[in-house]
């Protein structure tokens, strides 16, 4: 079991979490890469701060959804690549207290989470557009700016005294969430810093030094059924192409995000699942209709994701199993195609079949070794047409425990 033996460990233990990318960009509802995606200048960008009022904005509804959705911890976008600030920032008038809104949400968000108990991890982009001395040049998701003012070292102290500012004045930070360091500048001293101020913050890998904590898969299509070297925490949002609110957007299917947090979670690592909210702060809808359909699968099957024994790998990659005590469960990432399923060589008859995903049993039916054939287990009235739309999720009882199940059936040369 991965472990930090600190106050960090809470990382390893709160696997699903919620995403939130909120800011002026909010208020187009086209990209939160706007003005790199569309060419935007600054100053008609600029535009969105007298229109963004966050009138509905309130952080326990955020926490309520995330909540009931069975995530347990929240990274919230304070700085975005744009460089506009989403807190009270004393570093740069470029922030939030511009806005007809006028109030501090990360403030506002963090006093919510702190009730809760809930965990709260800052996203600081690298990059920023709008600070004259960060080098943009266009290359590398940047947009072009006086190159005559670019001065990496003179960024890299106002970037200190913000990420000092977060850590000090917000209360218990739980990470900071780094993106696009596209520049590749160096300088350890500034995770150092965050870990003396905030020792419980894991830090990720997109920063200005390779000591990060985690590893950051982004929307990437998982394949296979192995554990992970070292603490990973995976992305996705449930918009097919923006993590902000979107005005005309598509949105991934329910059983897109099952497979991206069975991918992930039932594998030890994290998964972060991102749901926009609006300009005025509440969520958008079209997120909330398929996090909506998502939920309930969540925890008819939270036991199977949360298992302790965790995975055992099988010979078929698209099937990914966990375990603990005497029962052992299998995610079917590709759904069976009919209403019985053969697992081979699994030798020991189990008690009983569940389908976590309705509560219903399965029957069983079991032939042991002959000459010519492995043993199987087949389980038959699977609802192959129902369950399309998900991803099966199957708990298997045994008399016996799960070591002693998964040792006999790892002695047979093809398993699964």
């Amino acid at each position: 079991m991965l472990g930090f033996n600190d106050g960090r460990d809470w990382f390893l233990s709160r696997h699903y979490g919620m995403f939130i990318h909120w800011g002026i960009y909010s208020v187009g509802g086209r990209s939160e890469w706007e003005r790199k995606k569309f060419g935007v200048p600054k100053e008609e960008y600029d535009k969105y701060i007298p229109q963004f009022h966050a009138e509905h904005f309130d952080p326990a509804q955020w926490l309520d959804t995330a909540m009931e959705a069975g995530m347990e911890y929240m990274v919230f976008t304070a700085k975005h690549h744009d460089g506009f600030c989403m807190w009270d920032t004393r570093y740069t008038d470029y922030n939030v207290m511009r806005t007809p809104f006028g109030k501090d949400p990360l403030r506002l968000l963090a006093e919510e989470c702190h009730k809760r108990d809930f965990p709260l991890v800052i996203y600081y982009s690298c990059m920023d557009w709008a600070h004259e001395a960060y080098p943009n040049d266009g290359t590398c998701s940047s947009v072009v700016t006086d190159p005559a003012k670019h001065d990496m070292p003179k960024y890299m102290e106002f970037v200190k005294n913000q990420i000092r500012e977060l850590c000090t004045e917000y209360g218990p930070v739980h990470g900071i969430w780094w993106d696009n360091n596209n520049t590749e500048w160096a300088d350890p001293s500034v995770n150092a810093l965050i870990r003396q101020l905030q020792p419980a913050a894991v830090i990720n890998d997109r920063g200005f030094s390779p000591d990060g904590d985690f590893r950051t898969p982004e929307r990437s299509a998982l394949s296979g059924n192995s554990g992970f070297a070292m603490p990973t925490e995976a992305c996705d949002s449930i918009s097919c192409s923006s993590w902000c609110c979107l005005r005309d957007g598509d949105f991934h299917s329910a059983r897109y995000c099952m497979s991206a947090i069975a991918s992930y979670i039932a594998r030890d690592a994290n998964f972060l699942l991102n749901v926009a909210p609006e300009a005025d702060g509440r969520l958008q809808k079209e997120y909330l209709a398929v996090l909506d359909r998502v939920t309930p699968w969540f925890k008819r099957v939270r036991e199977a994701l949360y298992a302790p024994c965790r995975p055992w790998v099988v010979y078929n990659q698209d099937i990914i199993c966990t375990g603990q005590g005497n029962t052992l469960y299998f995610f079917f990432m590709t759904p069976p195609s009919g209403s019985k399923i053969n697992l081979i060589p699994l030798d020991t008859p189990p008690v009983s079949a569940e389908l976590l995903n309705t509560g219903t049993a399965l029957a069983v039916e079991f032939r042991g070794v002959s000459p010519n054939k492995e043993p199987v287990v087949i389980l038959r009235h699977y609802p192959a047409d129902e369950l399309y739309g998900e991803i099966p999720v199957i708990k298997l009882t045994f008399k016996e425990g799960i070591g002693d199940v998964i040792a006999k059936a790892s002695a047979h040369y093809y398993t699964w």
